[in-house]
């Protein structure tokens, strides 16, 4: 696994940014490409800020993690599933450990705990 700026992550402000996720596979850097050039291109105005990806993770399991900023900041975990990589999670704050279990993301992905009956958990997978 991959871990960027010591888990600062990479923020990505135009799509070229994400040539520099050294490490990560191609096909999710085409992917992130395409998220941070579709939020870029979609953004009415109603923010201050410009829409802004972070990718803090990424794996050999096809798992990342991330962040996207704008106005507040929305918690992300993308996937590869069937040889395509989509988003599978957003969230605040930290993940439930059912909807982590339930997407099969590997531990490490996020951290190191998940939520589960309001108090906070190591995850294990």
């Amino acid at each position: 696994m991959t871990q960027y700026n010591g888990g600062k992550g990479v923020p990505l402000y135009v799509s070229s940014d994400a040539e520099k996720l050294t490490g990560a596979p191609k096909d999710f850097q085409a992917f992130i490409r395409f998220a941070v050039r579709t939020a870029i291109e979609g953004d009415d105005g109603s923010c201050d800020e410009p829409p802004v990806y972070t990718v803090l993770t990424i794996s050999d399991a096809g798992f990342g993690a991330g962040t996207l900023s704008q106005c507040g900041v929305k918690n992300l975990v993308w996937a590869k599933t069937d040889g395509k990589w989509s988003q599978v999670l957003d969230y605040d704050g930290e993940p439930e450990c059912v909807a982590l279990k339930a997407k099969s993301v590997p531990p490490g992905i996020t951290g190191t705990s998940c939520q589960e009956d309001g108090a906070s958990r190591p995850y294990k997978g």
